[in-house]
């Protein structure tokens, strides 16, 4: 398959969780999905969201399981431009709710004594996060910008929680 752009893995990854969708439609189709797949839904779910995407072999296998080829996989939808920013805002938002649900539980790392003393300066950091991705989200700044302060922030952790 060789290096593959942004847009070639999101397409993937679209087209993935729309086959999936269609199989096995409804709340948990995913896990479903993975199970008859023959994967945990750890691995089956970073395909559907573009985080990771299948290998070569692995993309064969795919496109048998949904008895289509692997170009019907890697075909750009007629109406890519149209679909795309709600399926990234969907992705997007995904992410930002695990990171809230994360924040509310405390869970945001290994609980160490250590850990504990942390974790309001660790939540203070979440949100900042949090900010910062839905503003580059919403075109208030620059993606670069935002991983320049994100890579502040993290020296900042780094230093003052040993970590």
């Amino acid at each position: 398959m060789g290096r593959l752009t942004i847009k070639e893995k999101e397409i993937i990854a679209y087209n993935i969780s729309e086959l999936r969708k269609k199989k096995y439609p409804g709340h948990g189709g995913g896990k479903k999905c993975a199970e008859a797949y023959g994967v945990p839904a750890q691995q089956w779910s970073p395909w559907e969201a573009g985080s990771r995407t299948p290998d070569d072999d692995r993309l064969k296998k795919i496109a048998k399981f949904f008895k289509v080829t692997v170009d019907d996989i890697r075909r750009e939808p007629d109406n890519w431009e149209e679909i795309r920013p709600e399926w990234l805002a969907s992705k997007r938002m995904s992410k930002k709710r695990a990171l809230q649900m994360q924040m509310e539980k405390g869970d945001l790392y290994g609980k160490t004594p250590a850990s504990r003393a942390n974790d309001t300066d660790m939540m203070e950091i979440m949100k900042l996060l949090i900010n910062g991705y839905e503003k580059v989200s919403a075109g208030e700044i620059d993606a670069d910008e935002y991983a320049a302060k994100m890579q502040q922030i993290a020296n900042f952790a780094r230093f003052t929680m040993g970590i």
